[in-house]
C-alpha cells in the first residue's frame, strides 16, 4: 500500500505516476487523487482543451471528472477562466466568485491551474488541473505553486493527447 500523499512529495509522486505503466487516463485519475489527498480536498480532475472545449481525461469523485462526461466550454466557470487567462485560479469562496458554476453543491474552494504548453507563455493553456474543497479558504499560495509545478508535469503528456 502507498504512504498517504502530503503536499511536500506530491510532485515526486505525480512524476512517479506519469512514468510509471498505464494509459494517460489511468494515470491521471490517479494524479487527481494524489494531489485531492495531498491538498486535503475532495474532487479534482485533468482536463485538456480541444476545439474550444475541455474535455476530462481523468479525475476523481464528481460527475465533472467523469470522462464519460461530456465537454465544457472552455471559457466557462474558474476553469475555464483559468484556460483563458493562462492563470492559477485560486477561489476561497467560489460562492463569491461571479464566473463560479455550480456542479456540486458542496464545493466551497477551487483552485484551478492551467497547463501550459512547452514553451507556451500565460494565455496559451492546453489544459487545466482543477482541485475543489468543500470548505472555504482551502488552498493557499503553497497549493497554488505546487500545482503549477505538478501542471508544468502535465503539459506534455496533455500535448500528445490534445494532438493525437
Amino acid at each position: 500500500m502507498l504512504a498517504v500523499v502530503t503536499r511536500e512529495d506530491l510532485v515526486d509522486r505525480v512524476r512517479a505516476i506519469l512514468d510509471g505503466d498505464g494509459t494517460l487516463p489511468e494515470k491521471l485519475t490517479q494524479v487527481a487523487g494524489a494531489t485531492a489527498e495531498a491538498f486535503e480536498a475532495e474532487r479534482a480532475w485533468v482536463a485538456v482543451e480541444k476545439q474550444a472545449e475541455l474535455w476530462t481525461i481523468g479525475g476523481i469523485s464528481m460527475v465533472l471528472a467523469d470522462p464519460r462526461h461530456g465537454p465544457l466550454p472552455a471559457g466557462a466557470g474558474i476553469i475555464g477562466r483559468a484556460v483563458r487567462t493562462g492563470r492559477t485560479q485560486r477561489v476561497d469562496d467560489v460562492h463569491a466568485d461571479h464566473d463560479y458554476v455550480a456542479a456540486v453543491a458542496l464545493t466551497r474552494s477551487e483552485l484551478a491551474v492551467p497547463v501550459l504548453g512547452p514553451g507556451l507563455s500565460t494565455g496559451a493553456a492546453i489544459g487545466v488541473l482543477n482541485v475543489e474543497a468543500n470548505r472555504l479558504h482551502a488552498f493557499g499560495p503553497a497549493e497554488a505553486a505546487i500545482g503549477e509545478r505538478v501542471a508544468a508535469l502535465l503539459a506534455p503528456h496533455l500535448l500528445r493527447w490534445k494532438n493525437g
